[in-house]
């Protein structure tokens, strides 16, 4: 790991310890960002600031459920989503059951390229945004910016030569365990010691990598979450 735990060094992307009170907090709106991806090596919890008075454009490399639930704790905060996806039946029970007030609207890919650009509207520090891009065509380097206080999540399978479009134009990628293979890739693509990328050989790890550094996190998964999306973060 580099840099202090609980610290990525990034200077406008930070991810820093959070309260007990932040991390149990599962409807509060935390201005700002304030999205728990994690705990550090001592327990304490990782907080990714994902939205900021900038756009942010983050890569999720760890399949469906891993992204859904990055998605039902942005919505924690608060935040507006829209989902373009190849396969938007795979949505429809995280809509169904967490969609409150027309917080979450999911199209078809191809739909969503050819509505107006609602990715380019700003959020606000209470009410931030967020795109999922959730295809091939979006992983291949389909290139989508967001407003202020909003990001773009792009889905990515994996670190073959399709993916490394999004994966080398983010600000951050949330990872599963990487293979030898994997880890290699994606050290080439972020400029990084792959050695930091390396798996700890925990199932609930997560990575957060920028082209500044890397930072281990346990992910633990809550009840609502497992009960909605499921528990693995792996490619299912």
């Amino acid at each position: 790991m580099s840099g202090e735990p609980g610290t990525l060094p990034v200077p406008a992307l930070e991810v820093l310890p959070a309260t007990a009170t932040t991390a149990a907090g599962t409807r509060s709106l935390v201005g700002g960002g304030g999205l728990v991806v994690g705990v550090d090596d001592a327990g304490l919890p990782v907080v990714l600031s994902l939205f900021r008075s900038e756009p942010t454009a983050a890569v999720c490399l760890g399949g469906l459920g891993l992204v859904q639930r990055l998605v039902l704790r942005a919505m924690a905060l608060g935040a507006v989503v829209s989902i373009e996806s190849d396969r938007p039946s795979a949505w429809t029970a995280l809509v169904r059951l967490a969609a409150a007030d027309g917080q979450v609207v999911v199209v078809p890919h191809d739909r969503g390229r050819q509505a107006p650009a609602g990715d380019e509207q700003p959020g606000t520090p209470g009410r931030p945004r967020l795109l999922v891009l959730d295809g091939d065509a979006a992983a291949a380097g389909d290139s989508r910016r967001a407003g202020r206080w909003s990001a773009v999540l792009t889905c990515v399978d994996s670190t073959h030569e399709w993916g490394r479009g999004a994966l080398g134009s983010a600000d951050v990628v949330v990872s599963r365990p990487l293979s030898r293979t994997e880890a290699r890739q994606l050290a080439r693509v972020l400029n990084l010691d792959e050695t930091l990328l390396r798996s700890t050989g925990r199932d609930d790890a997560l990575l957060l990598a920028s082209r500044a550094g890397v930072v281990q996190v346990q992910h633990r998964v809550t009840g609502v979450e497992q009960w909605l999306v499921g528990a693995a973060t792996g490619r299912g």
